[in-house]
C-alpha cells in the first residue's frame, strides 16, 4: 500500500511565499569568521567547516539528494542588524549562495547542484563579512535577502504561516478597529530596567497614590471641621461680628474671637446645678477691694457676691456643713483666687460678713462690651452636697483654636476671686478658729494666693490644682490636715502646717516650702521651732534654731563633756503619729525646710527634682534612715553642728549622722531608688540621723533604723541635674 506524503508534514511542500522566521537562541550563534564558506559536494548537506570547528549538521534534514539544500543566507533578524556598509558587502557575498526553489524534485536537484557550485566558487574568492552565523537543522531560510522594507504577511492556512498581522487583521470591536497600544520612546537600558523592576515600580506608584489620598482626605477633613466649628450657631454667629458687643473682636486676627456657648463651655451636670448666674453689679471705685488690685479706667469692673453660712461646728469650731470649691475653666478664665488672711488690709478684713464665708468675684472687661457674651459665673451645688462658685469661659476660639497664648489680654476678661472668713476670726488673735471640711480650687489659667491663715481657719483637706498657664501658687501660712498642690508651669511657694499629709507636685516650676509637722494629740510638745531663710511673703527673717543661730566652728565635742545629764539607759517613747510629705518637680529648684517636728511624730519625706538643685533642711528632731542619690551632680552632707540646747527628750545626747547601708526590708519607703537589698550605688549616700551618747560610741545605721525613735521614718532625696544638699541640724 502506497501512503501518499502528508503535505502538512513535508517541509519541501511549503509555499515560497511563506516565510518562517525562527528566533535562534544566543547559545546557538557561532563565530563564522573561522568557517569556510565552501559548498558541499552533495546538496542537502552542511557546508564544510574549518578543521578546528565542529560539524553541527553533516547532512540535510532527510539526508538524501532531494532534500532542501542548506541556505547560507542568515535569517532576516540577523541581516536587519547590519549597518549599511556590512549590508552592501553581505549582498555581494550572498549572491554566491542564493538558491532558487523548484516545484519538482528534478528542478530542485539541478538547481541545488548549480547553487552549490556557485557558492563554492564564490566562497573561495570572497571572505564572509558576517561575525556570527547559524547552524540549523530542518529550518529553511528565504532564498532572497530581506531588506528593511520587507513586510511579512502570512498567506497560508497553517499556524506557522501567519507570523505577521497586517493592518487588515487588527482587532475590532463592533466593526471599529482597536488601535494598538501606544509605545513610549525608551532606550534599551530603560526598557531593561523597567522589565526587571516592573513590579516594584507598580507597588511604589500604588503606595504613592495611597499616601496622596490620605493626605488629601485628612486635609479636607480638617478644613471641614474648622468650617463646622466656625459656623456653629447659624447665620447670627457671634464671631461674624454682626452685632456690637456680641463677642471679643480682634481687628488683625478675626479667627481668634471668643464667644460663650453654654453647650460647649458649661456648666455641665458634673459641675453641679447652676444658679445665680451672671448676677453682676458695677464695682464701686471706692470699695475696699480695690486695695487688692488697682482698677483701670480702660475697663469696666463688675462684682458678684456669694455667701456660705458657718452654721455647723467641728470640735468647737464654727464650720461649714459642706465642702467648698472654686472652679474656673476656659481660655479667658485668667486672674487670681485669693484667700484673705490676717495680713490683709483692714478694710478688706472688715468687709467680710459675720457667720459667713464670703466669696466675691470681681470681673474686668473691655468698656462697652457685655460680659455675659464671653463668660458665665454661677453658684454651683453638686450631688455630694458640696457647694461653690464656677467661672466658665469659652474653651476654644470661634475659629476652633484651643490655645490661649494668642489671645489679646486687652479684649479678654479677667477675674479676681476673693474668699473671706468672718472679720471676728481674721482680726482677733484667739484660739477660736473657723473650720472648712474641704476646700478644692481647680484653675485653668489662674494663679492662687493664700494669706496668713494662722489662728484664722483650719482646712481639713486643701486641694489646689493649677493649670499650665497659671500665675503660680503663693501661700503665706496655711493650716490643714492634708494638703495637695498640683501645679503646671509655675512656682509653688509657702508655709504649710500639716497634721497628716503634704504633697506638692510641679510639672515645671520651683518649690519653696516651709513645713510644720504638727501632732494634733500634742499641740504643745515643747520642741524647738525654726525660722527659715527661704524667702516667704511678708517675711525677711533668717532661718535659725531657737537659742542657736551659729554653727560650732570647733566641730564635735570630745567625749566626756557635760552632755551626759542622764543615764544612757533612759528609753524614749515610740512615735505614735505619722506624716507623709512629697515634693517633686521635673524642672526647677527645690528648697525644703522642716521648721517644727514633734518628737513622737514619724516622718516619711520624698524630695526629687529631675533638673535643678535640691536643698533640704531637716529638723533636729528627725531620727531615722536617709538615702541620697544624684545622677549628674554632687551630694553635699555638711558636718553636724553641736547644739547648745538639750535634745528633745532632755537626755543630754548629741546630734550625730552616720553613713552606712540601709536595710530595705524594714523600711520599704526607700525602695523607690530601684535597689534590691542595699543601696550601694556609686552616686548614692545612705545612712541615718539620730541622737546618741558620744562616750559610748556611734550607733550603727541598723540600730537607728530599727530603734524606737526611728521606727517608721525615712528620707529620700533625689537630684538629676544640680547639687543635692541635706542638713540634719536645722541649718
Amino acid at each position: 500500500m502506497i501512503i501518499p506524503p502528508d503535505p502538512e508534514k513535508d517541509p519541501r511542500l511549503f509555499r515560497e511565499s511563506t516565510t518562517s522566521l525562527v528566533t535562534v537562541p544566543e547559545d546557538r550563534l557561532v563565530d563564522v569568521d573561522t568557517l569556510e564558506v565552501n559548498a558541499p559536494a552533495h546538496p542537502g548537506t552542511a557546508y564544510a567547516l574549518n578543521p578546528g570547528a565542529p560539524v553541527a549538521y553533516p547532512y540535510g534534514p532527510f539526508g538524501d539528494n532531494f532534500s532542501i539544500p542548506f541556505d547560507p543566507v542568515p535569517p532576516y533578524s540577523a541581516r536587519r542588524e547590519l549597518d549599511p556598509v556590512e549590508r552592501a558587502a553581505y549582498g555581494q557575498t550572498a549572491q554566491l549562495g542564493r538558491t532558487t526553489s523548484r516545484a519538482s524534485r528534478g528542478s530542485t536537484s539541478s538547481s541545488a547542484t548549480g547553487s552549490s557550485a556557485g557558492s563554492s566558487t564564490g566562497s573561495s574568492t570572497t571572505p564572509t563579512l558576517r561575525r556570527y552565523g547559524l547552524l540549523r537543522n530542518g529550518t529553511r531560510s528565504s532564498s532572497t535577502p530581506a531588506t528593511s522594507g520587507t513586510r511579512l504577511n502570512g498567506t497560508g492556512t497553517k499556524a506557522w504561516e501567519g507570523l505577521h498581522v497586517g493592518g487588515a487583521s487588527r482587532r475590532r470591536w463592533l466593526g471599529i478597529p482597536i488601535p494598538p497600544r501606544p509605545t513610549l520612546p525608551m532606550s534599551p537600558e530603560a526598557k531593561t530596567v523597567w522589565r526587571k523592576y516592573k513590579r516594584w515600580w507598580i507597588a511604589l506608584l500604588i503606595l504613592v497614590g495611597i499616601v496622596l489620598v490620605l493626605v488629601v482626605g485628612l486635609t479636607a477633613g480638617l478644613v471641614l471641621s474648622n468650617q463646622k466649628g466656625a459656623s456653629k450657631g447659624g447665620k447670627g454667629d457671634a464671631w461674624r461680628n454682626n452685632r456690637k458687643g456680641q463677642n471679643t473682636t480682634y481687628p488683625t486676627t478675626p479667627d481668634m474671637n471668643i464667644s460663650y456657648d453654654p453647650q460647649r463651655d458649661g456648666p455641665f451636670p458634673a459641675d453641679g446645678v447652676a444658679t445665680q448666674c451672671n448676677d453682676f453689679q458695677q464695682l464701686n471705685s471706692s470699695s475696699a477691694l480695690t486695695q487688692l488690685a488697682i482698677n483701670s479706667p480702660f475697663f469696666d469692673h463688675y462684682i458678684s457676691t456669694f455667701s456660705f453660712p458657718l452654721d455647723s461646728t467641728h470640735n468647737g469650731m464654727a464650720s461649714l456643713d459642706h465642702d467648698l470649691f472654686v472652679l474656673a475653666n476656659g481660655l479667658a478664665a485668667t486672674g487670681t483666687v485669693e484667700i484673705v488672711g490676717s495680713n490683709a488690709p483692714s478694710g478688706v478684713v472688715y468687709g467680710g460678713e459675720e457667720g459667713m464665708v464670703k466669696i466675691d468675684v470681681l470681673a474686668r472687661y473691655q468698656s462697652g462690651e457685655d460680659l455675659s457674651n464671653v463668660a458665665r459665673v454661677c453658684h454651683l451645688a453638686r450631688e455630694d452636697g458640696s457647694q461653690g462658685v464656677g467661672i466658665f469661659t469659652p474653651i476654644e476660639t470661634d475659629g476652633g483654636a484651643p490655645g490661649p497664648f494668642l489671645l489679646n489680654p486687652m479684649y479678654t476678661p479677667a477675674f479676681h476671686v476673693i474668699i473671706r472668713m468672718p472679720p471676728s476670726l481674721i482680726a482677733t488673735k484667739n484660739d477660736t478658729v473657723g473650720y472648712i471640711p474641704a476646700l478644692s480650687i481647680e484653675l485653668a489659667q489662674m494663679g492662687m494666693r493664700i494669706g496668713s491663715l494662722q489662728q484664722v481657719v483650719l482646712i481639713g483637706d486643701l486641694r489646689i490644682q493649677g493649670g499650665c498657664r497659671g500665675g503660680g501658687i503663693v501661700v503665706d501660712y496655711a493650716s490643714c490636715g492634708t494638703c495637695t498642690i498640683i501645679g503646671g508651669e509655675n512656682t509653688v511657694q509657702g508655709t504649710f502646717n500639716v497634721t497628716e499629709n503634704l504633697s506638692i507636685n510641679s510639672t515645671s516650676g520651683t518649690i519653696l516650702a516651709n513645713v510644720i509637722l504638727s501632732d494634733p494629740n500634742q499641740p504643745g510638745d515643747g520642741s524647738a521651732t525654726i525660722t527659715s531663710t527661704i524667702p516667704m511673703p511678708h517675711s525677711d527673717r533668717r532661718r535659725s534654731l531657737t537659742g542657736l543661730n551659729k554653727r560650732d566652728k570647733k566641730g564635735k565635742p570630745p567625749p566626756g563633756e557635760s552632755f551626759d545629764t542622764q543615764s544612757p539607759s533612759a528609753t524614749a517613747d515610740p512615735p505614735d503619729h505619722l506624716i507623709n510629705t512629697t515634693f517633686r518637680t521635673n524642672e526647677g529648684f527645690i528648697f525644703i525646710a522642716f521648721l517644727h517636728h514633734s518628737p513622737r511624730t514619724a516622718l516619711r519625706a520624698w524630695v526629687s527634682s529631675e533638673s535643678g538643685m535640691v536643698d533640704v533642711s531637716m529638723h533636729p528632731n528627725y531620727v531615722g534612715p536617709f538615702a541620697l542619690e544624684n545622677m549628674w551632680g554632687s551630694i553635699r552632707l555638711p558636718p553636724v553642728s553641736t547644739p547648745s540646747s538639750p535634745d528633745p527628750l532632755n537626755q543630754g545626747r548629741s546630734r550625730v549622722v552616720i553613713q552606712g547601708p540601709v536595710d530595705l526590708n524594714s523600711t520599704t519607703f526607700v525602695s523607690g531608688l530601684n535597689a534590691t537589698e542595699e543601696i550601694t550605688a556609686p552616686n548614692s549616700v545612705t545612712g541615718a540621723a539620730a541622737w546618741a551618747w558620744l562616750n559610748n560610741g556611734l550607733p550603727s545605721v541598723a540600730d537607728v533604723q530599727n530603734g524606737v525613735e526611728g521606727h517608721g521614718s525615712a528620707l529620700v532625696a533625689v537630684a538629676t541635674l544640680g547639687d543635692l544638699q541635706v542638713t540634719f541640724d536645722g541649718t
